[in-house]
């Protein structure tokens, strides 16, 4: 849409079967490209301007976390609690940093932030994550959360 709310394109890149799924999207924006990831393991690029697929992937795992820029690079943390680097040019995994899976996803997109070349993210079990944001290497870990219970766990809660 355009500033006076005027529709300028509109892109559809789901088939019916995906669509009933629901996919939920999450966006960010870096020039003018536009990325989406997704609950259905896809992620891809748009051009803002002319509505244009620029490139688009299909991941092993379904994404749970905000979709961040920074520098050269998309980053995502899929369900199995995994933070992910493509590329912004052609979405072409960079590295990838695993973490402890839990048997319960977060039903908050989970965090990604960055402080100079650090990549920092939460994941499902209550851990936070500092990587090299250049080739993912391991900086530091922290576990915020002490308890041993499921139910603890379904009630995690974390910030932004």
């Amino acid at each position: 849409l355009d500033q006076n709310s005027q529709l300028l394109w509109s892109f559809n890149i789901y088939s019916k079967e995906e669509k009933k799924i629901g996919p939920l999207l999450t966006f960010n924006k870096k020039d003018n490209l536009l990325f989406i990831a997704d609950n259905l393991a896809r992620y891809y690029s748009i051009d803002i301007d002319t509505g244009k697929l620029i490139w688009d992937k299909k991941h092993t795992s379904s994404f749970n976390s905000e979709i961040k820029t920074f520098k050269n690079r998309i980053y995502i943390v899929d369900a199995e609690n995994t933070l992910n680097s493509f590329l912004i040019k052609d979405g072409t995994k960079v590295w990838s940093h695993f973490t402890e899976k839990s048997f319960i996803n977060s039903i908050k997109k989970l965090s990604i932030v960055f402080n100079k070349e650090k990549v920092i993210f939460n994941n499902s079990t209550g851990n936070i994550t500092a990587l090299n944001a250049r080739d993912g290497k391991l900086l530091w870990q922290s576990n915020t959360f002490n308890s041993k219970s499921y139910e603890d766990l379904m009630n995690l809660k974390t910030s932004n």
